[in-house]
């Protein structure tokens, strides 16, 4: 690789930061979260008691909710909202 190459590359690296940070976050959270439901799934299929909440008393929650259940569902698709602008933004600004 020749000097002026090693150079280019080099500075394209410098301006355009990685977005891997970003990418680990988001796949940390999205494993976590499958593997919660997966254990859930698991503990409901052989009787055992679920860690956090059953599977079916999350799902009749949700279909019959009562207006604290609705207040907590608006907060976290605010968050899920802000996320999800803040992801975008760090998938199209191209550097520092």
């Amino acid at each position: 690789m020749s000097t002026e190459q090693l150079e280019k590359r080099l500075r394209r690296r410098s301006i355009h930061r990685s977005r891997s940070t970003a990418l680990a976050i988001t796949l940390i959270i999205v494993v976590l979260v499958a593997a919660w439901i997966g254990t859930e799934a698991v503990l409901k299929a052989i009787g055992q008691r679920p860690l956090l909440a059953d599977p079916q008393t999350v799902t009749d929650t949700a279909l019959q909710p009562d207006a604290a259940f609705t207040t907590i569902a608006e907060i976290i698709a605010v968050v899920l909202v802000i996320l999800g602008i803040i992801l975008i933004v760090l998938a199209v600004k191209p550097g520092r």
